[in-house]
């Protein structure tokens, strides 16, 4: 029998009723499975059958993941409280491997590529049970149904109008129109969304919300729409917050059978980003801005891992004179100020940032005041995200990404005494009562400062990464005012996977080095310096091949979009269809790999040979082909499905 996982989403309309918005394969379990799947609702489907075989099709990208959501199980702490927990996802294959091994059954757990887009044939009998996660570009309910939301849309409007928001789809076999001629009333928040027909679309942009006010604003929305585009109600519903943030459901099922028979494994409600509150911005077309989004869509951001920055285009540093200037300005060589930390080496690969400390009454007496010389800054595609804003005693204040890093003290508690140490921490990990240590540039001095309060904001920005030798240490200015600044740590790596059995290498997560045995992410610098070795059976690291590239039989660093270099010269792309152009006027292409799997988007690197964009080629000479680097480009490399 074979049988495949669907995740279709809903949202509840303010009668009640549950509205279907879409519907996934390749869906990750989004829950710990521990506490929300009871494995033993397959005896539904077993019981009197002679099954005794159950086969698990998954993916690589689909063993773990994260999801914020309200953990009310009786083993949680937050079931009395109802206190927000970040799980982590479980695997399918763990409780299923269990059943099978508690009912004496065969268990076969088939784990495929992330980039796989067919499955391998089993040949299907009475006595086995084929369980399908990972997306088959075969299949009709993946191809059609998951992929194409206007086939859904369409079968579910058939089916039920009021199964699904009220929509608009412009097309001669697929077409309807739901909306009519009454405007939905969400006041002063976004009533109409515009969406894209094949999932996934580019999450920073789709679906674009609208206020409409009127029939004739809704008919020109209508009239305005990409031939690919689609419009939806945007259900609003105050009376369905979670910690007052609107919300929506996802129901894990599974279809199994000729008869396409569901059998419900669980319910989820996930709640967006923001809070839901009395001011909402619209742009000169009544749309949200990008720092909107989480508020109103719980999808705010396509990577899974942001790329390591030091600073945006706003980012004012102290130079010598304590005078600031903006980051963005520095040339190479160019000299700003800096704080020697007494107990900090200066060689990263001696030790673990993240895990450093030093006496915070060391620092205090004894730091010293220098500089540090600029010797690479990067321009890097523009930031979509979260930031964290810190404000301080006295009404200082600063903001970063939640991974800069920054220096604070810290009181550990002994059994006879206590020690104040200081270390560096991420922004994420900050908390109201923590105290930060920062330089005050009128008495050029350090100072210690109480975190009072923690916001976040969401927007694009442009970034810029830059490594300072030989201490690593800038001073940041705060954001209003010109007497403060907070010590950074700058960042000279940034992530990438690391294929097969990488049994050795320096993690980006926390900086440690660390044994594995599997699939992980690892640090790699982009000139080509390394942070440990990933050893696979005999010595190879990463900076002994281009990014790209695969140890055979698999052990070096590929892509999957954390690697700065890929691989761009023409020879090595088939099938290439011209997109547009970048804001800088850089030919943007979706191309194929030559006998590989995958779309992907991304520039002709031989394009940019004689231009001025010719600082982004590499020139690989193993192959003698063109590698380029994103990071000094406007165009982001996309693999596309």
């Amino acid at each position: 029998m074979r049988a495949v996982i669907t995740g279709t989403d809903f949202v509840r309309d303010n009668d009640g009723s549950f509205k279907a918005i879409e519907t996934n394969t390749n869906i990750h379990p989004a829950v710990d499975l521990r506490y929300y799947f009871d494995v033993n609702v397959l005896d539904t489907i077993i019981s009197g059958t002679s099954i005794n075989e159950i086969h698990l099709i998954n993916k690589r990208n689909l063993r773990s993941g994260y999801a914020r959501e309200i953990d009310l199980t009786p083993e949680s702490e937050n079931l009395e409280a109802g206190l927000p927990n970040s799980i982590s996802t479980g695997m399918f294959s763990t409780p299923l491997q269990k059943y099978c091994d508690e009912k004496g059954f065969t268990f076969n757990n088939i784990l495929l590529d992330a980039n796989s887009m067919t499955i391998p044939h089993i040949e299907d009998s009475d006595n086995k049970l084929i369980i399908r996660i990972a997306y088959d570009v075969t299949a009709l309910i993946d191809d059609t149904y998951a992929r194409d939301n206007w086939e859904f849309l369409k079968l579910m409007y058939d089916s039920n109008p009021s199964s699904i928001p009220a929509t608009f789809v412009n097309d001669i076999e697929l077409g309807f129109d739901s909306i009519g001629l009454i405007i939905r009333d969400n006041g002063i928040h976004p009533n109409y969304i515009v969406k894209k027909r094949i999932t996934p679309a580019d999450n920073h942009i789709y679906p674009k919300f609208y206020k409409i006010n009127s029939i004739e604003e809704l008919n020109i929305l209508k009239t305005n729409l990409e031939s690919d585009e689609y419009i939806q109600e945007y259900i609003l519903n105050e009376d369905d917050l979670l910690e007052g943030r609107l919300t929506h459901y996802r129901s894990v099922d599974l279809i199994y059978g000729a008869n396409l028979d569901i059998l419900n494994f669980w319910n989820v409600q996930f709640s967006n980003a923001f809070e839901l509150d009395n001011i909402c911005d619209l742009d000169d077309e009544n749309k949200i801005p990008i720092w909107e989004r989480p508020k109103y869509f719980y999808k705010y951001n396509n990577n899974e891992k942001a790329p390591k920055i030091s600073a945006d285009g706003s980012t004012k540093v102290f130079l010598p004179d304590n005078s600031l200037t903006l980051l963005s300005s520095l040339n190479l060589n160019d000299t700003v100020k800096s704080i020697s930390i007494p107990d900090l080496p200066l060689n990263e690969a001696e030790f673990s940032l993240a895990t450093w400390t030093g006496s915070s009454e060391n620092l205090m007496q004894n730091f010293t005041i220098g500089t540090t010389n600029l010797v690479d800054i990067v321009k890097r595609q523009n930031y979509i995200g979260f930031f964290y804003n810190v404000e301080l005693t006295d009404g200082i204040k600063f903001s970063d990404v939640d991974h800069a890093m920054v220096l604070k003290k810290e009181i550990i508690t002994g059994e006879t005494s206590n020690q104040e140490i200081v270390k560096f921490v991420e922004y994420n990990k900050l908390q109201p009562g923590d105290t930060m240590i920062i330089f005050d540039s009128q008495t050029n001095s350090l100072s210690e400062k109480i975190i009072q309060n923690i916001t976040f904001s969401y927007d694009e920005v442009e970034v810029y990464a830059v490594n300072f030798e030989q201490l690593d240490l800038f001073l940041t200015s705060e954001e209003s005012g010109l007497r403060y600044g907070l010590l950074t740590h700058n960042y000279t790596f940034d992530c990438k996977s690391v294929t097969a059995n990488c049994l050795s290498c320096y993690e980006c997560s926390n900086g440690a080095y660390a044994q594995y045995g599997g699939a992980q992410c690892c640090r790699c610098s982009p000139g080509g310096a390394n942070y440990g070795d990933c050893v696979y059976y005999w010595l190879a690291n990463c900076k002994q091949f281009p990014c790209y590239s695969y140890w055979n039989p698999g052990a070096a660093c590929n892509t999957n979009g954390y690697c700065n270099y890929a691989k761009s010269d023409i020879i090595h792309k088939e099938n290439i269809q011209f997109v547009g152009k970048s804001p800088s006027g850089i030919n943007i292409y979706r191309f194929n790999y030559k006998g590989e799997e995958g779309l992907y988007e991304g520039v002709i690197g031989n394009e940019l040979i004689g231009t001025e964009f010719e600082h982004a080629v590499i020139y690989d000479e193993k192959d003698n082909t063109i590698l380029v680097d994103y990071y000094k480009i406007d165009v982001q490399f996309k693999k596309l499905d």
